[in-house]
């Protein structure tokens, strides 16, 4: 930390304490680096005006590529095989959705990671 760098700390005995003295805090030229709870709060959260995260996204993303990816993955094994399945068609929709909701599992968190 630099020299010109004060830290302050600061306990409270409720949420909405806490959410209090940072809207005052807002108004002064101080700026706040760390909010420290040990439950998530959302009092806490709306006084401090973060930005909208864009993690749900990478997950939503890596699921859809997830579930599209285990299904082609398990159709073109299927029609590479040559298999005689019966009069059944070769890529059959119930079965190879298995398959991709299994993978969809993987890839969001994968995505998760990334982002």
């Amino acid at each position: 930390m630099p020299a010109d760098t004060v830290s302050i700390m600061g306990i409270f005995a409720s949420e909405n304490g806490a959410a209090n003295a940072i809207d005052r805090l807002r108004e002064t030229p101080w700026t706040i680096e760390r909010v420290h709870s040990p439950i998530p709060s959302h009092t806490i959260e709306q006084a401090l005006e973060l930005p909208k995260s864009r993690v749900g996204w990478f997950t939503l993303g890596g699921g859809i590529i997830g579930f599209f990816t285990g299904f082609l993955l398990a159709a073109f094994t299927a029609t590479r095989w040559s298999l005689i399945v019966s009069g059944k068609p070769v890529v059959a929709l119930v079965p190879f959705f298995i398959v991709a909701s299994s993978s969809r599992f993987s890839s969001p968190f994968s995505a998760t990671c990334w982002g």
